[in-house]
């Protein structure tokens, strides 16, 4: 009986684990932002999204400079505040991308995008260390698919990235496989849009804080305006 009260070590070691890997789910060292995949049909045409989700607050764009080139710009906004510990986070993303784009039978359209962004994490209490910065920077290449369909569209992407990032001088990267999928409705000039993504890293030189961000799903919802459609009188 006496023995009831006493935590073997080795359970007690693996429940400190599991709250330390719990409590660092939000005070990660990545998040991954909405997939930005550009429907754009022809050149001069844009289109301006504003996200809300996992990844916080969100400002996608693309622009096609021609009927086969695209250019985009993702920016995004995250803050945490956790009590425990008096945890507090912002985190900042800003990149650029280019990209083909190619429609088929008026029904698929076909893109391949490359990109690169940098972010940065501030961290107040953030476990051991007192007010740390994380600097990183991102490149991807993103091919896509949407199918364009009559009442809603479709796409399916998937973001390839290496990323790396210094913490406490500290140099770490890693590579991430994101496929998404993105549904948009409504009118030509306005649709709402909804995503789900799916991050998993490979290869990783991490630290225990990164442990938790391996299998995520995440979404986004928002709006996205086509202001080629929306200034354009009808006939």
């Amino acid at each position: 009986m006496e023995n009831k009260r006493n935590i073997p070590a080795s359970v007690f070691r693996y429940l400190v684990f599991a709250v330390i890997i719990t409590l660092n789910a939000c005070t990660s060292s990545y998040y991954p932002n909405t997939v930005n995949v550009p429907i754009l049909e022809s050149a001069g045409e844009s289109n301006v999204s504003a996200l809300l989700g996992d990844f916080g607050t969100e400002i996608q764009t693309a622009y096609a400079i021609s009927n086969h080139i695209a250019l985009m710009a993702n920016g995004g906004l995250k803050t945490t505040n956790i009590g425990f510990d008096s945890v507090r986070s912002a985190y900042f993303i800003g990149e650029l991308g280019a990209g083909f784009l190619q429609q088929y039978n008026d029904e698929y359209l076909i893109s391949a995008f490359v990109g690169y962004g940098v972010y940065q994490i501030d961290h107040e209490n953030f476990k051991n260390y007192s007010d740390s910065s994380i600097i990183g920077k991102r490149a991807f290449v993103q091919p896509s698919v949407t199918y364009l369909g009559e009442y809603a569209d479709v796409s399916f992407a998937t973001r390839l990235c290496y990323v790396d990032y210094t913490l406490n001088n500290d140099q770490h990267y890693f590579y991430a496989i994101e496929p998404s999928i993105t549904f948009e409705a409504g009118e030509d000039a306005i649709k709402f849009l909804a995503q789900v993504r799916y991050s998993n890293i490979h290869e990783q030189e991490v630290d225990l804080y990164e442990f938790a961000i391996i299998d995520k799903l995440y979404f986004s919802l928002g709006i996205k305006v086509f202001p080629s459609a929306l200034f354009t009188p009808k006939n």
